[in-house]
């Protein structure tokens, strides 16, 4: 599935939003955000 939404990010230059708890998917994407109580985390 996570190869599935890398292509498709690829080819159409589409936005995914993936919410994880596991650093190793979280490392597929170009970008990272983390929040803590629901806020931003620096």
């Amino acid at each position: 599935m996570l190869a599935l939404i890398r292509d498709l990010q690829k080819e159409r230059g589409s936005t995914f939003v993936v919410v994880t708890h596991d650093p190793g998917v979280a490392k597929l994407g170009d970008r990272e955000i983390h929040l803590r109580d629901g806020k931003l985390v620096p």
